[in-house]
Protein backbone atom coordinates (compact mmCIF):
# COMPACT_ATOMS: atom_id res chain seq x y z
CA UNK A 1 0.00 0.00 0.00
CA UNK A 2 1.47 3.35 -0.81
CA UNK A 3 1.98 5.83 2.05
CA UNK A 4 1.17 9.66 1.45
CA UNK A 5 5.39 10.12 1.26
CA UNK A 6 5.30 7.74 -1.60
CA UNK A 7 2.87 9.47 -3.14
CA UNK A 8 4.53 13.20 -2.64
CA UNK A 9 7.89 11.40 -3.78
CA UNK A 10 5.60 10.44 -7.16
CA UNK A 11 4.53 14.18 -7.30
CA UNK A 12 8.60 15.21 -7.19
CA UNK A 13 8.09 16.85 -3.93
CA UNK A 14 10.99 17.28 -1.18
CA UNK A 15 8.89 16.77 1.72
CA UNK A 16 5.98 14.54 2.09
CA UNK A 17 2.72 16.04 3.27
CA UNK A 18 2.97 15.38 7.07
CA UNK A 19 2.36 17.29 10.62
CA UNK A 20 5.09 19.22 9.93
CA UNK A 21 4.47 20.16 6.64
CA UNK A 22 0.97 21.47 7.64
CA UNK A 23 2.62 22.80 10.43
CA UNK A 24 4.27 25.38 7.82
CA UNK A 25 1.64 25.62 5.83
CA UNK A 26 0.02 26.70 8.68
CA UNK A 27 1.96 29.24 9.75
CA UNK A 28 2.92 30.34 6.19
CA UNK A 29 -0.76 30.69 4.45
CA UNK A 30 -3.01 32.97 4.95
CA UNK A 31 -6.32 32.34 3.08
CA UNK A 32 -8.96 35.05 1.92
CA UNK A 33 -11.52 35.05 5.09
CA UNK A 34 -14.17 36.78 2.52
CA UNK A 35 -13.54 34.10 0.18
CA UNK A 36 -13.78 31.60 3.25
CA UNK A 37 -16.83 32.99 4.77
CA UNK A 38 -18.67 33.22 1.81
CA UNK A 39 -18.30 29.85 0.74
CA UNK A 40 -19.09 28.54 4.30
CA UNK A 41 -22.53 30.98 4.52
CA UNK A 42 -23.41 28.90 1.55
CA UNK A 43 -22.82 25.30 2.91
CA UNK A 44 -24.42 26.28 5.72
CA UNK A 45 -27.56 27.17 3.47
CA UNK A 46 -27.26 23.37 2.81
CA UNK A 47 -27.73 22.13 6.05
CA UNK A 48 -31.66 23.84 5.95
CA UNK A 49 -31.94 25.56 9.67
CA UNK A 50 -31.07 22.14 10.74
CA UNK A 51 -27.89 22.12 13.79
CA UNK A 52 -25.98 19.86 15.60
CA UNK A 53 -22.65 18.85 16.39
CA UNK A 54 -20.34 19.85 13.26
CA UNK A 55 -16.47 18.87 12.65
CA UNK A 56 -14.94 21.57 10.67
CA UNK A 57 -11.53 19.25 8.79
CA UNK A 58 -8.50 21.81 8.30
CA UNK A 59 -7.92 25.00 11.00
CA UNK A 60 -7.18 27.50 7.62
CA UNK A 61 -7.34 31.19 9.44
CA UNK A 62 -10.42 30.12 11.48
CA UNK A 63 -12.95 31.92 8.99
CA UNK A 64 -14.73 28.94 8.50
CA UNK A 65 -15.21 27.73 12.20
CA UNK A 66 -16.11 31.27 13.26
CA UNK A 67 -18.96 31.26 10.59
CA UNK A 68 -19.81 27.49 11.77
CA UNK A 69 -20.12 28.53 15.02
CA UNK A 70 -21.86 31.32 14.95
CA UNK A 71 -24.50 30.07 12.87
CA UNK A 72 -25.02 27.67 15.97
CA UNK A 73 -23.03 24.57 15.08
CA UNK A 74 -21.79 22.94 18.65
CA UNK A 75 -18.32 22.52 16.29
CA UNK A 76 -14.93 20.87 17.18
CA UNK A 77 -12.30 21.30 14.35
CA UNK A 78 -9.43 18.67 13.28
CA UNK A 79 -5.90 19.32 11.47
CA UNK A 80 -3.15 17.77 10.78
CA UNK A 81 -1.09 20.30 12.44
CA UNK A 82 -0.20 20.64 15.80
CA UNK A 83 0.51 24.11 15.37
CA UNK A 84 -3.36 24.88 13.79
CA UNK A 85 -4.88 22.44 16.88
CA UNK A 86 -3.03 24.26 19.53
CA UNK A 87 -4.23 27.58 18.02
CA UNK A 88 -7.55 26.20 17.97
CA UNK A 89 -7.71 25.53 21.63
CA UNK A 90 -6.18 29.32 22.16
CA UNK A 91 -9.30 30.40 20.24
CA UNK A 92 -11.72 28.68 22.55
CA UNK A 93 -12.55 25.67 19.79
CA UNK A 94 -12.55 21.84 20.44
CA UNK A 95 -9.62 20.43 18.68
CA UNK A 96 -8.04 17.27 17.82
CA UNK A 97 -5.13 16.45 15.11
CA UNK A 98 -5.98 13.77 12.45
CA UNK A 99 -5.07 12.93 9.46
CA UNK A 100 -8.49 12.07 7.83
CA UNK A 101 -6.39 9.87 5.36
CA UNK A 102 -6.88 7.23 8.04
CA UNK A 103 -9.95 6.07 10.18
CA UNK A 104 -10.75 9.41 12.31
CA UNK A 105 -11.00 8.19 16.48
CA UNK A 106 -14.14 10.19 16.93
CA UNK A 107 -17.39 10.01 15.48
CA UNK A 108 -21.19 10.75 16.04
CA UNK A 109 -20.90 14.23 13.90
CA UNK A 110 -24.28 15.49 11.95
CA UNK A 111 -22.19 17.32 10.01
CA UNK A 112 -18.74 17.47 8.55
CA UNK A 113 -17.66 20.91 6.62
CA UNK A 114 -14.77 19.67 4.43
CA UNK A 115 -13.79 22.61 2.78
CA UNK A 116 -11.33 23.27 0.47
CA UNK A 117 -9.03 20.35 1.97
CA UNK A 118 -9.57 17.19 -0.60
CA UNK A 119 -7.13 18.78 -2.81
CA UNK A 120 -4.36 18.27 -0.06
CA UNK A 121 -4.60 15.02 0.31
CA UNK A 122 -3.50 11.85 -1.79
CA UNK A 123 -6.33 9.76 -1.53
CA UNK A 124 -9.79 11.88 -1.64
CA UNK A 125 -11.82 8.86 -2.11
CA UNK A 126 -10.29 6.95 1.20
CA UNK A 127 -10.53 10.50 2.93
CA UNK A 128 -14.34 11.00 1.95
CA UNK A 129 -15.22 6.92 3.39
CA UNK A 130 -13.12 8.21 6.23
CA UNK A 131 -15.13 10.98 6.87
CA UNK A 132 -18.36 9.49 6.08
CA UNK A 133 -17.45 7.21 8.77
CA UNK A 134 -17.32 9.37 11.34
CA UNK A 135 -20.77 11.28 10.52
CA UNK A 136 -23.99 9.98 12.45
CA UNK A 137 -26.62 8.16 10.04
CA UNK A 138 -29.00 10.09 7.50
CA UNK A 139 -26.63 13.51 7.93
CA UNK A 140 -24.75 15.65 5.53
CA UNK A 141 -20.96 15.75 4.53
CA UNK A 142 -20.52 19.24 3.00
CA UNK A 143 -17.58 19.50 0.52
CA UNK A 144 -15.89 22.30 -1.48
CA UNK A 145 -12.71 22.37 -3.99
CA UNK A 146 -11.07 24.61 -5.33
CA UNK A 147 -11.46 25.92 -9.33
CA UNK A 148 -8.37 25.26 -10.20
CA UNK A 149 -9.07 26.38 -13.63
CA UNK A 150 -10.39 29.30 -13.04
CA UNK A 151 -9.80 32.78 -15.23
CA UNK A 152 -7.05 34.17 -13.31
CA UNK A 153 -5.20 31.14 -13.40
CA UNK A 154 -5.29 30.45 -16.59
CA UNK A 155 -4.51 34.11 -17.75
CA UNK A 156 -0.84 33.77 -15.53
CA UNK A 157 -0.38 30.60 -17.84
CA UNK A 158 -0.75 32.48 -20.73
CA UNK A 159 1.60 35.05 -20.17
CA UNK A 160 4.04 32.56 -18.66
CA UNK A 161 3.43 32.49 -15.22
CA UNK A 162 2.94 29.12 -13.65
CA UNK A 163 -0.60 28.97 -13.10
CA UNK A 164 -0.93 26.16 -10.60
CA UNK A 165 1.43 23.52 -9.33
CA UNK A 166 4.99 23.92 -8.28
CA UNK A 167 7.27 22.55 -6.42
CA UNK A 168 6.38 23.37 -2.80
CA UNK A 169 2.84 23.90 -3.90
CA UNK A 170 0.44 22.18 -0.95
CA UNK A 171 -2.22 21.09 -3.43
CA UNK A 172 -1.71 17.09 -4.20
CA UNK A 173 -4.74 17.03 -6.79
CA UNK A 174 -5.97 19.15 -8.97
CA UNK A 175 -10.34 18.99 -9.44
CA UNK A 176 -12.40 19.90 -12.12
CA UNK A 177 -15.90 18.99 -12.70
CA UNK A 178 -15.39 15.67 -13.80
CA UNK A 179 -12.66 14.52 -11.17
CA UNK A 180 -14.46 16.20 -8.36
CA UNK A 181 -17.75 14.30 -9.75
CA UNK A 182 -16.38 10.87 -9.69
Amino acid sequence: MKTTKTFAKQLGRSADMTAEAYDRYFTEYQSDSGQTVYRTEKAIELTCNSRGRALSVGAGNFGEADCIKKAGFDIEICDLSPKAVAKAHEKGYAAFAADISEPLERCGYDFIFCMEVLEHVTNPLKALKNLADALSPSVQLIISLPNEVNLYRRLAILIGRQGIGGHEYYHLRFFDIKSARK
